[in-house]
């Protein structure tokens, strides 16, 4: 989803987890929000109750891209991934941290790759992490959207963290370590620049707004 601040993120997360109280209560639901609270069942959340859905912090985005490792690498490449691993970037295309630009081209949506727009979930299946345990991979971590995350930029700043970097920046700021922030009550960065994923946890978080 893309085109939302912060605050209606949350507001979001906040009607998602009461469609998914009433689903538990056996309401009738229309058949789209059904096959939004179900899928959240179906992730292997069935039978909980209490079950909120958040923003993720910044550490869950992490895990979600793989876990804590060399920030330098894309959210495909394992933690402990070294630039030893891959051929070295092409001369003048800055720093690559072993990584050929058709390769971060083919597996996520950047500047580079001249569309000029977002692009549906999971076409870029290559591009998917599989964080520890997991059996199916989360798509587009890198590039296509920067994400809201529930914590602050910076300690005691007003501005909200987003990871992961988007179709209007270049590939170095689509890697597991980048960062931006930007103030919550205003559209991400030219509004189709930045958008949000949601998580589903058993209690709710502390969301300071």
């Amino acid at each position: 989803m893309v085109g939302v601040n912060w605050y209606e993120a949350l507001a979001y997360c906040a009607w998602l987890t009461e469609l998914l109280e009433r689903f538990r209560r056996g309401e009738d639901l229309p058949q789209e929000h059904r096959e939004l609270v179900e899928g959240l069942l179906e992730a292997g959340q069935r039978g909980l109750r209490g079950l909120t859905v958040v923003l993720p912090s910044e550490a869950e985005w992490v895990r979600a891209a793989g876990g804590e490792g060399n920030d330098d690498r894309y959210p495909w490449q394992p933690p402990a991934y070294a630039p030893s691993d891959s051929p070295p970037p092409r001369a003048g295309e800055g720093p690559g941290v072993g990584v050929e630009r058709a390769e971060v081209l083919a597996r996520a949506n950047v500047e580079e790759s001249g569309l000029g727009h977002t692009t549906p979930v999971a076409m870029y299946p290559a591009g998917a992490c599989f964080p520890s345990g997991a059996e199916d991979g989360i798509m587009d971590l890198a590039g296509n959207v920067w994400e809201w995350t529930r914590d602050p930029w910076e300690e005691e700043s007003p501005y909200k963290a987003l990871r992961g970097g988007a179709w209007l920046w270049e590939a170095d700021r689509a890697r597991a370590g980048s960062r931006y922030g930007g103030p919550p009550e205003i559209l991400p960065l030219f509004d189709h620049n930045g958008g949000f994923r949601v998580c589903a946890r058993c209690s709710p978080p502390v969301v300071d707004i």
